[in-house]
């Protein structure tokens, strides 16, 4: 899969190697919760035994020689690739926090039984001069990883709402996280990097589980820096002081946006759905960015002015953003590629850049335990409401986990029935 990707990673604590099924479920799970079909979802599976190490690390090597020379030493200890194996270092403690993998359950199993036996520090303190561990304790848990690979371009949910119903349909038994990438070639095990931060213990701390009512609150309003670390505790605060839940019960995530306008004049008669598809794409191959980052809130036919808003993770990210769309090397790109996109000549188009940034909030509240759902609603819009413009909407997940239950359980029958199909007529 390459291009726009989003990298689901499911992580499960087993005794048990996971059955097709199981990953078939997982599989269904999350093309249903991103709104995807299942030709949009691949997947692959792998096992972790992790624990970690009391180590010295010499004076005379670097941090990162140290990592290279004890993965060297594992590597060879345990016959398995270097890639397999991800380890941090707490150079003054001498703390090593390691987490071997493996294709099957077995294998993992051996590689742990490996790390504990008394003659392993022995085997790696001799692989490697550099190397002088003094200790290893595995931990006792396995855990498989099941990466679920979904195709970004086809997703129609936003990404935080479909993570928060994964959690919930898989239940407190998983944990799971998700991230969009850009994959620029086929990855031969699995599209995701090596994890830049190693467990210290084999159990995932789990996320919240949310059984019941999940709201999503969307609030947005116009700033001249980033909101601080402080601003979004008292935002989550106020959710949790509205919502009447425990900490834990609200997450935050954050984006900025630049709103402008851009005027095109054409030749020839182009319909505005046509003109409009044609300006994200222009937009978001000018600056570079992803489609998905670029929106065009309205579009009048006659004056042939668009507005646009366009997306960005941090401040400093959409500042420049804004700044790029004033320049010209940016209005003749567009013109290129909308020429490129629409049958007709660009006779004239100009930028204009709305000075307010905005800071975009979407809370996602577990409400399960929410009293009344639309009074806290109501209450928390009128508690910001001087500050922010703001918009909530309630899902009921066990409403969501029935009906992609009874989908799941449907296909399932309609696939047994051509099967006794097949082999009747066979």
């Amino acid at each position: 899969m390459v291009g726009l990707v989003v990298v689901v990673d499911i992580t499960h604590t087993t005794s048990t190697e996971l059955s097709s099924s199981e990953i078939s479920h997982i599989e269904n799970v999350v093309a249903a919760a991103y709104g995807v079909g299942l030709d949009d979802v691949s997947s692959s599976t792998e096992y972790m035994t992790s624990g970690s190490m009391a180590v010295t690390v010499p004076e005379s090597s670097t941090e990162e020689e140290f990592i290279d020379a004890l993965i060297d030493a594992m590597s060879t200890a345990l016959g398995i690739p270097s890639e397999d194996i991800d380890i941090m270092v707490d150079v003054e403690s001498g703390e090593v926090a390691y987490t071997v993998r493996a294709a099957s359950l077995n294998e993992t199993i051996s590689l742990r039984d490996a790390l504990g036996t008394p003659e392993i520090v022995q085997t790696l303190n001799t692989v490697n001069n550099l190397v002088n561990v003094e200790s290893v304790t595995p931990n006792e848990d396995i855990v498989a990883e099941i990466i679920v690979s979904v195709d970004g371009d086809n997703v129609t949910v936003s990404i935080e709402a479909a993570e928060s119903t994964v959690e919930v349909i898989l239940g407190d038994e998983y944990t799971s996280s998700a991230e969009m990438k850009f994959v620029t070639s086929s990855p031969t095990v699995k599209p995701s990097s090596t994890p830049s931060r190693l467990p210290s213990s084999s159990i995932p701390s789990p996320l919240p589980t949310i059984s019941g009512a999940v709201v999503y609150v969307e609030m947005y309003k116009g700033v001249t820096a980033s909101l601080s670390a402080t601003e979004i505790s008292d935002l989550i605060s106020a959710a949790e002081e509205a919502y009447g839940v425990f900490p834990g019960s609200v997450e935050a995530a954050i984006s900025y946006e630049t709103t402008g306008f851009v005027t095109v004049t054409l030749e020839g008669a182009h319909s505005e759905d046509e003109i409009v598809e044609a300006l994200v794409s222009s937009i978001a191959h000018a600056l570079e960015v992803h489609p998905r980052d670029v929106e065009i809130s309205s579009y009048d036919g006659e004056s042939g002015i668009a507005t646009y808003i366009i997306s960005g993770s941090t401040l400093s990210e959409v500042q420049d953003i804004q700044l790029a769309m004033s320049t010209s090397d940016v209005a003749n790109a567009l013109v290129e590629s909308l020429e490129a996109s629409i049958d007709g000549e660009i006779i004239n188009i100009s930028v204009e850049t709305d000075v307010p940034l905005i800071a975009d909030v979407l809370l996602t509240v577990d409400a399960t335990n929410t009293a009344d759902v639309n009074l806290s609603m109501s209450t928390l819009e009128n508690d910001l409401s001087n500050d922010w413009t703001i918009s909530s909407t309630c899902i009921n997940l066990y409403s969501l986990f029935v009906c992609v239950c009874v989908c799941v359980h449907f296909i399932a029958l309609n696939f047994s029935f051509v099967r006794q199909i097949y082999h009747c007529s066979s």
